[in-house]
């Protein structure tokens, strides 16, 4: 599902990445094994390594070593921000790499996901409380009186007319 070739497309949908229900690397590490966790990020740095064109790539040791320390310091990210932070990373979000592929320069552009996300998910919930707001406004639209309707019944009130209580 979250291969790195179906990344392009899985990540025009922003909302579901940080709402969905893709688990978190350390979910995946306590239930099938640190090593399926890291493997999982490795396919994200070798796709990234692989997409950058520069002259050194990472060897396999160096990318098994950043994604245990992704795995360790990011474990509360979900698979599917892993997917979205290394596309953003495609994206020329983080900068770029000179000469070489470097560890450290993913794990320091992992810091500042982090703002992105902390952004995105403000947002979002933002959204969802307008929604929820509007919701309430609009079922109170219904059940209230218009002022035009207030005119219309105030007479009542006005000669000691009082409604049964509707309880």
């Amino acid at each position: 599902m979250f291969d790195p070739v179906k990344q392009a497309r899985l990540c025009v949908h922003v909302d579901r990445i940080f709402t969905g229900v893709a688990p978190p690397l350390v979910r995946i590490s306590r239930t099938y094994g640190r090593d399926v966790a890291e493997i999982a990020v490795m396919a994200y740095i070798k796709d990234l390594s692989e997409y950058t064109g520069v002259k050194d790539k990472m060897t396999p040791q160096q990318m098994e070593h950043t994604a245990a320390v992704i795995v360790s310091e990011y474990g509360h990210l979900t698979i599917a921000e892993i997917m979205y932070f290394f596309y953003l990373f495609k994206a020329g979000r983080f900068g770029r790499f000179y000469g070489a592929v470097d560890g450290l320069v993913i794990t320091e552009a992992l810091r500042d996901f982090i703002d992105i996300r902390n952004q995105e998910l403000d947002r979002i919930e933002h959204d969802k409380r307008k929604r929820a707001q509007a919701r309430e406004d609009q079922r109170r639209r219904k059940e209230s009186l218009t002022y035009e309707e207030y005119q219309e019944l105030k007479w009542l009130f006005n000669m000691g007319y009082e409604p049964k209580d509707l309880r």
